[in-house]
């Protein structure tokens, strides 16, 4: 390695950086001032279109959610009518079929065919 080729002495570089410890406050130009302020709001707009984004998609998504829960209502109502009106036709088989059987041949009165046919032979 070369050694380099320095003016100051060792005392004289530690004395300089030494009190180059703060630097003196610049104030900004009003050029430099307009560029930061519109820097600035154009990072606070930025903010918040991706604001606006994001309740826009959350939005969509609470409106996705409340269409399914919709889809899912129906869908179980439906199956509860169907079931209802299964059961219902099950009971009504079971009943005419229990008072068909339970018709007698003496007491053909309530049965409707019959007084139709006694009609005739009158």
């Amino acid at each position: 390695m070369k050694p380099m080729d320095v003016d100051m002495d060792s005392s004289e570089l530690s004395t300089s950086t030494a009190s180059n410890t703060t630097l003196p406050h610049l104030e900004a130009t009003d050029a430099e001032r307009d560029l930061n302020d519109n820097e600035r709001r154009r990072r606070k707009e930025a903010r918040k279109l991706k604001r606006e984004a994001r309740e826009k998609e959350e939005q969509r998504l609470e409106e996705k959610k409340q269409r399914k829960e919709e889809r899912r209502l129906k869908r179980e109502a439906r199956r509860k009518r169907r079931e209802a009106r299964k059961k219902k036709e099950e009971e009504e088989k079971a009943t005419s079929a229990s008072s068909s059987i339970s018709s007698s041949f003496e007491d053909r009165n309530d049965d409707e065919s019959y007084q139709v046919l006694e009609g005739n032979k009158k």
